[in-house]
């Protein structure tokens, strides 16, 4: 019986040296081929190019068609794909960009990039995609989204609904059709040609092309600059050319709260736009200086301000040739003024405060002087008495 025990003990540490063999072997497998193949690891449909060590060239050489479709996910992190085949994008599949760089490594029209349905390509921190002659196409609902990023190719946003938005990026060409939209904030771009919907907010943009003679397009240049301009062939589209106005509304150096602000057109005296001032006095409007139709230019740039609190209105007159900034002050009754009442109540009540310490310290100084006296009467008598007892 015990010589059997022995036996089993044997087996049991003879099967557990051979399970960490195993796994051993196994772990070691596995950090080699990390170390030999840091380009691509998958799960689940989701592909990550990067670096499994920093030691490494984090560039990646792909040569093949890359297709993504229904919820496929591609990230390329502080990286660089050279991509020697098309990108054909489908469904609701989503290429990241994060640091990284998409390259097309191909003779030129030898391959595209092509985005469609819910497709989206998301370029952030710094990421680039470079340049090259070949089709780089987003159709249907497809959205190509950028941040701090450069868009070095030039892309097509065709039908129906497809957009491009780029934030604080560089971007070299697009060439846009309606009903698709384009929508460029802080940002700089070499040539734009328009035929469809665009905003265009705090940017600088080299050459605009604006044409379009099937559909009524509208495109907002709002607090930005342009090097050219052409309107040769707008046909059904306009063009605003727009500027912030900034308005503050004050009482006594105090900033008035529920101010209704309207601003006329000054040339037909029409309603512009009107606002109601917050907390802080302040409200913005984005007015056109001009409006560009088929039919030539018209100037809107001289407005009419007015401001109106209860039965008081004050107005003031602008030419709009670049945002601005302007101060309305307005003669209100203090007391019809919430900021005013409570800087009021507050120095009253600190006045209050004030007298209040100052009696409760005088008549302090009083108690101690009458609960002092007495003592010093029986120290005088004492003295008295000693002094008249040492005289016998």
């Amino acid at each position: 019986m015990k010589k059997h025990r022995e036996n089993e003990m044997k087996t049991c540490v003879f099967l557990a040296l051979l399970l960490f063999t195993s796994v051993s072997i196994i772990l070691s497998w596995s950090t080699a081929s990390t170390d030999q193949v840091p380009l691509r690891t998958y799960n689940k449909g989701n592909y990550l190019f990067g670096l499994a060590s920093a030691e490494q060239q984090n560039i990646t050489i792909y040569t093949d068609d890359m297709f993504l479709d229904n919820d496929d996910i591609i990230v390329i992190k502080d990286a660089q794909l050279d991509l020697n085949g098309s990108l054909l994008m489908t469904g609701n599949s989503t290429l990241i960009l994060d640091n990284g760089i998409l390259y097309p490594a191909f003779e030129k029209g030898e391959h595209s990039y092509i985005l469609r349905d819910n497709a989206r390509i998301i370029m952030q921190r710094g990421s680039k995609i470079g340049s090259g002659i070949f089709d780089f196409i987003i159709y249907d609902n497809a959205l190509v989204n950028m941040s701090d990023s450069y868009l070095e190719k030039s892309i097509t946003i065709d039908l129906p609904n497809a957009t491009l938005h780029a934030v604080k990026s560089q971007i070299r060409s697009v060439w846009l059709y309606a009903p698709s939209r384009l929508q460029i904030t802080n940002s700089t771009a070499e040539q734009l040609l328009c035929f469809g919907d665009a905003r265009i907010v705090d940017s600088h943009i080299q050459s605009l092309v604006v044409a379009q003679n099937a559909y009524p397009i509208y495109v907002d240049l709002v607090n930005s600059t342009y090097d050219q301009l052409d309107t040769t062939n707008l046909g059904k589209g306009i063009v605003h050319i727009k500027w912030y106005l900034m308005v503050s509304v004050e009482s006594q150096g105090t900033s008035l709260q529920g101010v209704n602000v309207q601003v006329y057109y000054a040339a037909n005296d029409s309603l512009a736009a009107h606002q109601t001032t917050s907390s802080d006095g302040r409200v913005r409007f984005e007015l056109p200086e001009w409006e560009i139709t088929e039919r030539g230019n018209t100037y809107l740039g001289s407005y009419t301000i007015k401001a109106n609190k209860d039965e008081t209105q004050t107005q003031e007159s602008i030419i709009l040739n670049s945002s601005k900034q302007i101060t309305i002050s307005m003669s209100i009754n203090n007391s019809e003024n919430p900021q005013a009442v409570l800087y009021t109540f507050l120095v009253i009540i600190g006045v209050l405060v004030l007298v209040f310490a100052i009696l409760v310290i005088h008549f302090s100084k009083k108690q101690i002087k009458k609960k002092d006296l007495p003592h010093l009467k029986l120290h005088h008598i004492d003295e008295y008495l000693t002094t008249a007892w040492d005289s016998t």
